[in-house]
Order: structure tokens, then C-alpha cells, then sequence
């Protein structure tokens, strides 16, 4: 088909829609006419279609109108009659036209007597696009997009968003599936831009639609009217309403699992007729429609492929299922962390979620740089994380304030503690449980869907309702703030929980972090001597052991000879530790680090321990290892952070302004590296190691904005002093450390 013959096929069909009647070409009087609406017997619209623009070409069709005008007079028929042009007309035609009684107008404005994409698209992007928005303001989220890959089910292919907008346009149907955080929301978003450029010229009108606001709806009809509603637009909701059928659309319809059931249940036969009967509207509306559509919603929120495609009312063999991946991939995560303009080396801690990235763009600048460039500043992300996270899925499930969510899932991540498997299975019994406990009622209406879709969890199966925590950063950041609290509130119900499984290394670094700021070390020894007399929660004692252990004590912490047994722990790290007079027997212990040990009553007795820092091979071990066993022997420290504690200040604040300079690769002032210190003599020093760097060429001199930047030659060298620390032999090295 030509474009002229599209044009023309496509103002024939809206005149059509407009006029509710059909469009056909026909000769009238001898003269052809593009297309003739017949409203009534005796009044006709007549529409002549043009790409030639020239004024003598409309004065040509006006000439036209004008004798079939007399003609149809002549047989006591009343007519209308339009010139329509591809562009806009001029104000010499405006005038030429008016003078005959004929409307010359451009496609665009006769496209918008139907309906106006173009007012439909503005308001709409004003709008939350789903759950992507900005968790500190809880407007829309407007940072830039990072092109991901998506999976296709049954071949396994990766998509783009190019190729998810040609499966569209090509007419096909698809339901995308993605866990919490994987950027379902923000692929409809992005979609929305794509397929909406060109609509009206393609009579393709691209709706994006929340279907959280739509509960209750049992109609194609009510969920139209409600979406252009809600945007002040339902002047424009019968337009539509007349040609659902057709296959004039695009439908994004977002959050299948948000539309939820208004009642939270625990028999799973009566929760699958709830999630048949909240989405009846929009099983009514691809029913009705010949039009593509995508649906998104969470994994496993159905039983079964079959339910989901049954209760949507799509066709398997009609159907491309899409799959969200649940991480960036190193390269995609890179490219994010660039549109934030930061040429950062990526924290190998970050967990590379689409989610941790829209956080992350929320953070100052200069915070955000200060967390990245620290060797291991999880424990700092942590906090930021989960009040975002909760601050989040309070905005979009409005039923509940962030703190209250927070809780819920400290309750769940309890549950999950007792649990055979680490992450769970949590059953609804138990949801149900954890939310009336923190919120004294049964969970009905919007909290009954929020708890569906809890961030951090998800089904376990498609064949089971029961739920698990799908990512072990946030599992383990919430046993370590419930550690916390129990010790803090000195909840002794706590020691006749039967927990069975321990923090890892990030929440005893968490909870270790706590009693250093908050110098606790007494609150949680004295916690600890308690929970031993009582003997009953042994992974408890474990975690409250290990977490005072991992803590900087500016003294020595004599234990008195407390005796930690048959307990499973996650990790001990003696690296510099001033903790002393401890024996562990009969224990299981993943991790312990020796590496620059200083106890001297520290012994290990009948244990089984999977790896040991500090030393290289079985002969090198210490004689406080009594009959037990060693898995793996590990020369170097357990981890970077363990290396760092080493060093004089010197060398500390050494590395903090060479990372500043080479590995963000910016330019900074003396005074702005400076700010991070709060003492006179931490500052004097950022001053001379600046002297020496300049001396050395290892930096420049300052520029007129008084900015030093990092000699790029130079850059080998020092990526070779970072990674030997103090066993570089480079003389720069030891020069910083002679500074008094």
C-alpha cells in the first residue's frame, strides 16, 4: 500500500468513527469523491483527501465542492463538506475555503475530532507509570533508561524493548512475568514512549494502563472510562468505547497481581476464584478487542501458565510469554551507573537490580560516590535500601505506612529463621499471622494485595501459594535488624525460638556496625551472657557472638570464658579484633579469619569450620584448633575491608583521595577532599599527601578552580600500590606512611 492510499485509508476509517456510519468512495454527479458519509437520506458529508498542498490544488477541490453543492441542493440534500491535508493548511486556504462554506483542516486535527492522542499522551505521561516511580517523592520516575534485556519463555531468546514494541505492532499478544524490583514498570513506561510516537497517522492509539486503580471493575467499558478519568479525560471515553473491538489500539496494561483480590485468603481454591473475579474487566477487554496487548505482573502469582492465560483470557497458542531477568547483567549495571554521570568502578557488593538502581539514583551525588568507593559499604546501603524499598511499596499500596511494612517483614524474616529451608517457604497462615501481629486486625481490601506482593518475595511455586524471600541481601538485612531490636528491647521470648538458620557475613557486619556506633558492646555481651544461662535459641547466641567479635573495640573485651556450643555460624572475624576468652566446641562455623590475631584465650574445639583466613595449608595450624576439622585454608584476609584495618591514617586517607581522583576520574579541591575529616590533624594530612602527589607527577598542580586531577599516565602504578597496600615496595607508599 502507498502512503497516499494509507492516508486515504486511514482518514476514510475516522471519518467513519466519527460519524458512526460508513465511509465509501462514490461519483456524484459525474465527479469522484474520496469518501461519502450518508448520515440521513437527505444530509450528506463529503471528505476529499490531498498530499498536494499547494493552494492551487485546493482551490481545485474547493471548485469541486462547490458543484456537487449545487447538485445535491438541487436534490434537497443537505451536505458538509472537508479538504483534508497531510500538513497544516495556510491561512490563504483557511480563507479561500471559509469563503466556499468548505472546512480545510490538517489529518492532525481531523484525527483529533475522534479522539486526541496528542492531549491523551501529554496527561498520561504525567501520571506514575505503574510501581516505577521515585521512592523518596512518589512522583513519576524520570531517570534514564537503561536499555536491559528481557527473555523470551518457550525459546529462551534474549529480547530487547525494540523487539517486545515489533512483537506489538506485528499484532501479537504477550503477558511479561518479573519478580519484584525487575523494571515490569518501567518497560511499560518506556513501550508507551515508543509505540505512541506516530499513533494517530497509524490509527494506533497506545493506552497504558495501572491497573491497581481499577479494583472492582467487572467491564471493558468501566475499565476505559475510569483510566481517562482519572487524567480528566472522559469527554473522550465514548470514542473509544465504540471501536474496542477493533484492532485500533495497543493496550499496556501493568500489575495484574496489583488489581488483587479485596480479600486475602488461605484457601487457595477461594484465592483463585478471587483473582478470576478482580480481573474480570480486563478478561472482558481482550475478549472484546482485536487489538494487541501486553500484560505485566509478578511471577507466580498464579497457579499455573494455564490459570494465568485462562483467568486473562489468552490463547497459549496466541501468547508470548516474556520474561524480566532479575539482575542487570555487569554491562547493563555499568551503563546505569554512567548515566548517573559516574565513572565509578561498580561495588562488587551492589546487588544489580533494576530496583537497586532506581534507589541509587536518589542519593546524592556525593553520598552515593562516598558508599561506592569504600571497600565494602553495604552495611551503609543497607539502611538506605530497605527504608526506600519500604517507602516505595507505601506509596504505591497506599493501605499501610512505610514503618509498618518495614515491620511486617522483620516478622516474616523471623518466621523464615525457622524454616527448614533458609528462605523459606513462608505459607499465607503466616503472613496473615506476621500482619496481625504488627497491625492488631486481620489484613482486608489494599493491604490484603500488598501482602501479595511484599517486596523482596515471591511464590515459591506456581502449584503453591506459599512465598519466599528471593534475595538474600534483604533477608539478611532484616535478621540483623530484628537481632538488633530483640537485643535493644531485651526480648528474652527470643531465647525459646527454635532458629536454625544464621546471619551471613552482611548482617553480622550490620549488626556489628551498630554496636560500634552506638558503643553497645555491653547491651549485647550482657544480651549474650543471658541468652547462654537460658541454653534454648543456639543461633541466636551464635549470631550475638559473631556480631561482638566483628565489632571495632578500642579495647580489649574480656568474655570471661563464655562456652559457645553446638550452634551453626556464619562467620568470625578476628582480624584486628580486640575480643578475647572464648571457647566454641562442637560448632559449625563457615568463615573464621586470624589474619593479625592479638587473643590469646580464643580455642576451638570439636568444630567443623568450611574455610580459615590467615593461614595457607593444614600444617600451619594454630593449637587453638583442638580436633576439628578444616576445610579450606585461605593465606589472605577475608576481605578488603580486613586489609584496610591495617593501615596508619596516613595511608587511609592516602588511598580515600587516590580513589577520589583516579577511579572516579574527577576533579576535586583540596578543601572538598578535605571535608570528610573532622579533625585538624586528619586535614593538615590531606594537605601533605596532596604536596607529594603534586611533587611526584602523580597528580596535577591546581587549576585555576584550584581542582587536582589524577595523571592518567600514572594510573598502572597506583592500581598496583592498591592492590599490594602494604607490601608494596613502591616508594611513594612508603614516603605516606613516614608522615607524622
Amino acid at each position: 500500500m502507498t502512503s497516499w492510499q494509507k492516508f486515504e485509508k486511514n482518514v476514510k476509517t475516522l471519518a467513519s468513527f466519527i460519524h458512526n456510519s460508513d465511509a465509501q468512495k462514490e461519483n456524484i454527479n459525474g465527479v469522484d469523491f474520496d469518501c461519502v458519509i450518508k448520515k440521513h437520506h437527505d444530509y450528506w458529508i463529503i471528505v476529499e483527501v490531498t498530499e498536494n498542498e499547494t493552494l492551487d490544488k485546493v482551490r481545485t477541490d474547493i471548485a469541486k465542492f462547490a458543484s456537487c453543492k449545487q447538485y445535491l441542493f438541487s436534490q434537497e440534500i443537505y451536505s458538509k463538506f472537508f479538504l483534508v491535508l497531510k500538513g497544516e493548511p495556510t491561512n490563504s486556504m483557511k480563507t479561500t475555503a471559509k469563503g466556499a462554506k468548505v472546512e480545510v483542516i490538517s489529518y492532525e486535527s481531523f484525527a483529533k475530532d475522534f479522539f486526541d492522542i496528542y492531549s491523551y499522551r501529554f496527561a498520561r505521561n504525567q501520571k506514575i507509570f505503574g510501581s516505577s516511580v521515585n521512592p523518596i517523592s512518589g512522583e513519576p520516575d524520570t531517570h534514564s533508561y537503561t536499555p536491559v534485556h528481557y527473555e523470551h519463555e518457550y525459546s529462551k531468546k534474549e529480547l530487547s524493548l525494540i523487539d517486545i514494541s515489533k512483537y506489538l505492532k506485528d499484532g501479537k499478544r504477550a503477558v511479561m512475568l518479573g519478580n519484584y524490583g525487575t523494571g515490569k514498570s518501567r518497560c511499560i513506561r518506556e513501550l508507551f514512549q515508543i509505540m505512541d510516537t506516530k499513533s494517530s497517522k497509524d490509527i494506533s492509539y497506545t493506552l497504558a494502563i495501572n491497573l491497581k486503580e481499577h479494583w472492582g471493575t467487572q467491564r471493558a467499558e468501566e475499565l476505559i472510562r475510569r483510566h481517562l478519568g482519572g487524567m480528566g479525560l472522559s469527554h473522550m471515553a465514548d470514542s473509544l468505547i465504540k471501536i474496542l473491538h477493533t484492532d485500533k489500539f495497543i493496550f499496556l496494561l501493568d500489575g495484574f497481581d496489583e488489581i488483587g483480590a479485596q480479600i486475602w485468603s488461605s484457601d487457595s481454591s477461594k484465592l483463585k476464584q478471587i483473582r478470576a473475579s478482580s480481573l474480570r474487566a480486563v478478561k472482558d477487554l481482550i475478549d472484546i478487542t482485536s487489538s494487541p496487548v501486553l500484560i505485566t505482573g509478578r511471577e507466580h502469582y498464579f497457579n499455573s501458565e494455564k490459570e494465568m492465560l485462562s483467568v486473562l483470557g489468552l490463547k497459549k497458542t496466541e501468547t508470548e510469554i516474556i520474561r524480566c531477568k532479575d539482575e542487570f547483567t555487569l554491562e547493563e549495571m555499568n551503563d546505569y551507573i554512567k548515566n548517573l554521570s559516574l565513572t565509578i568502578s561498580l561495588p562488587i557488593w551492589l546487588p544489580r537490580r533494576p530496583l537497586i538502581c532506581q534507589i541509587i539514583n536518589t542519593i546524592d551525588k556525593d553520598e552515593l560516590e562516598k558508599i561506592f568507593i569504600d571497600a565494602d559499604n553495604a552495611i551503609e546501603f543497607w539502611d538506605t535500601l530497605i527504608e526506600n524499598i519500604c517507602k516505595r511499596e507505601a506509596r504505591i499500596s497506599t493501605a499501610l505506612e512505610h514503618s509498618t511494612i518495614y515491620k511486617i517483614l522483620l516478622e516474616i524474616a523471623d518466621i523464615t529463621r525457622t524454616q527448614t529451608g533458609n528462605t523459606g517457604p513462608i505459607t499465607t497462615r503466616e503472613i496473615n499471622g506476621a500482619f496481625e501481629k504488627v497491625v492488631g486486625t486481620a489484613p482486608v481490601d489494599d493491604s490484603a494485595v500488598m501482602l501479595q506482593r511484599l517486596p523482596g518475595l515471591s511464590r515459591v511455586s506456581s502449584e503453591s501459594t506459599d512465598r519466599q524471600f528471593i534475595d538474600h541481601y534483604i533477608l539478611d538485612g532484616l535478621r540483623a535488624d530484628l537481632l538488633i531490636e530483640v537485643v535493644y528491647s531485651e526480648n528474652i521470648e527470643f531465647f525459646r525460638k527454635n532458629w536454625q538458620h544464621p546471619l551471613t557475613k552482611t548482617g553480622i557486619e550490620i549488626v556489628s556496625k551498630r554496636i560500634s556506633n552506638d558503643k553497645s558492646a555491653n547491651t549485647f555481651i550482657q544480651f549474650l551472657n543471658k541468652a547462654i544461662k537460658d541454653g534454648g535459641n543456639k543461633i541466636l547466641i551464635g549470631d550475638i557472638t559473631s556480631s561482638i567479635i566483628n565489632h571495632e573495640s578500642r579495647n580489649v573485651i574480656n568474655l570471661e570464658g563464655i562456652v559457645i556450643n553446638s550452634t551453626t555460624i556464619g562467620a568470625l572475624n578476628f582480624s584486628n579484633s580486640l575480643i578475647d576468652n572464648v571457647l566454641f566446641t562442637d560448632s559449625f562455623i563457615d568463615e573464621v579469619d586470624i589474619t593479625n590475631y592479638s587473643f590469646t584465650k580464643i580455642s576451638f574445639k570439636d568444630c567443623i569450620i568450611r574455610k580459615v583466613y590467615g593461614i595457607s595449608k593444614g600444617s600451619e595450624t594454630p593449637p587453638f584448633f583442638t580436633n576439628s576439622e578444616i576445610e579450606i585454608f585461605e593465606s589472605e584476609p577475608m576481605s578488603t575491608t580486613n586489609r584496610l584495618s591495617d593501615l596508619n591514617p596516613s595511608h587511609m586517607i592516602f588511598i580515600s583521595i587516590i580513589k577520589k581522583l583516579f577511579m572516579l576520574e574527577s576533579k576535586k579541591t583540596e578543601k572538598y577532599l578535605q571535608k570528610t575529616y573532622g579533625t585538624r590533624e586528619d586535614k593538615e594530612r590531606v594537605s601533605e599527601i596532596l604536596k607529594i602527589l603534586v611533587k611526584e607527577r602523580i597528580i596535577s598542580k591546581p587549576d585555576e578552580n584550584n581542582c587536582h586531577s589524577a595523571k592518567t599516565f600514572n594510573r598502572q602504578r597506583i592500581l598496583k600500590i592498591l592492590d599490594q597496600l602494604n607490601k608494596s615496595k613502591d616508594p611513594l607508599w612508603k614516603t605516606i606512611g613516614e608522615l607524622k
